[in-house]
């Protein structure tokens, strides 16, 4: 009888063993998967804040010429539009814009 209770016991042992190393690779393929999911998400929001700098400073840039006292950028700008999309701005609606957005309006008015 300790015979069999001393085997049984040693099963059960076994499959404890057994169940706990199977958790712990599954828990490593687990984390591993995870950090990896991580790093993509880190990556994106890398690339994105770059993106959103870059266009934060070409806006800015932008806004420099057109709200400048210097006409030279602003013609400069108005070829630029006009080269890039068949639409220059002239001189008296330049002094109307004072963003980003009311040159996309200007154009896409203009395009119309």
């Amino acid at each position: 009888m300790r015979k069999k209770i001393a085997l049984a016991l040693g099963v059960i042992a076994a499959m404890l063993l057994i169940s706990g190393v199977i958790a712990v690779v599954e828990y490593r393929q687990m984390s591993s998967r995870v950090s990896e999911l991580i790093t993509e998400d880190i990556d994106n929001i890398s690339v994105s804040q770059k993106i959103a700098a870059t266009s934060e400073r070409f806006n800015l840039r932008i806004l420099d010429v057109v709200t400048s006292s210097d006409s030279l950028e602003a013609v400069e700008l108005s070829l630029a539009l006009e080269e890039a999309f068949g639409v220059g701005i002239s001189d008296e609606d330049m002094t109307k814009i004072q963003t980003v957005s009311d040159i996309v309006a200007y154009l896409a008015s203009k395009k119309q």
